[in-house]
């Protein structure tokens, strides 16, 4: 997605939410949203009946929402629970007897 000129042939300068939208692998849902709240800019042309997203507005949205990634912290084992065999945990039970009956016949 650029607007450079290259040997005479101008690229694109802008796109349709639709186009943004694949590009990007989001839903015309989200990119519209996006438009409506401010955070991405377009232009409505052609008396208002078209909606266009500059080439580079596109690619600055995408910049200006770069996540940077969170360090791992390290996890805790998962607590395991007794289930009664009334418990409210049908299938813990049923996956409880499964591993204990298991470990026994090996």
């Amino acid at each position: 997605m650029s607007g450079d000129v290259s040997g005479g042939v101008v690229g694109r300068l802008a796109y349709s939410p639709a186009e943004v939208a694949a590009a990007f692998g989001l839903s015309r849902r989200a990119i519209y949203r996006a438009i409506a709240s401010g955070e991405l800019r377009a232009a409505r042309v052609c008396g208002g009946s078209r909606l266009l997203v500059p080439a580079d507005e596109a690619l600055a949205w995408v910049e200006r929402n770069v996540q940077e990634p969170r360090p791992i912290r390290a996890m805790a084992a998962p607590v395991r629970r007794a289930v009664g065999r009334r418990g409210g945990r049908p299938l813990g039970a049923a996956m409880a007897e499964l591993e204990g009956s298991g470990s026994r016949g090996a």
